[in-house]
């Protein structure tokens, strides 16, 4: 008569896949559980642990905005210096002044440097309407060393 109260025979159902689930249940579940619990403290250790991330590696350092060169139109040596390092500065500053003796022999060169070039040029003018009249018979009156050496 107990074996009219199931569906399947005692040795059918010792075979089969619900049978052997039910029998190893227990053991999973803990060991389910068991690593559950460690992730789950893992993951809250995540908060609560801390730990010095060091990284060392070559490189080099770049401002975002490139460095401006001051350069002078003129050389000489500094008389006054009116900025420090690292300083900042507004546009239309007077940064340093420079000595005025080397401002004036430069200047006194630049003044020569362009009377020289005017001549040159009114020589070259004057040589340039001979070629094209072609005429070489009268003397240029040409101002420049350079060209009254040559013609």
């Amino acid at each position: 008569m107990d074996s009219d109260k199931y569906i399947f025979p005692k040795e059918i159902i010792e075979n089969t896949a619900e049978y052997h689930f039910h029998s190893h249940n227990s053991y999973t579940k803990v060991i389910y559980q068991v690593i559950l619990v460690v992730l789950i403290a893992a993951f809250l250790a995540l908060f609560l642990i801390k730990v010095d991330v060091n990284v060392k590696s070559t490189g080099l350092f770049r401002p975002t905005a490139e460095r401006n060169e001051i350069k002078p139109l003129i050389a000489g040596r500094i008389d006054s210096l009116f900025i420090k390092e690292n300083m900042h500065v507004k546009a239309g500053q007077v940064l340093l002044t420079i000595k005025k003796e080397n401002i004036e022999s430069q200047d006194a060169l630049n003044q020569f440097q362009q009377t020289d070039v005017k001549d040159q040029l009114h020589d070259l003018g004057l040589l340039i309407n001979a070629y094209r009249r072609n005429d070489w018979s009268k003397k240029l009156p040409l101002k420049s060393g350079v060209y009254g050496q040559q013609y």
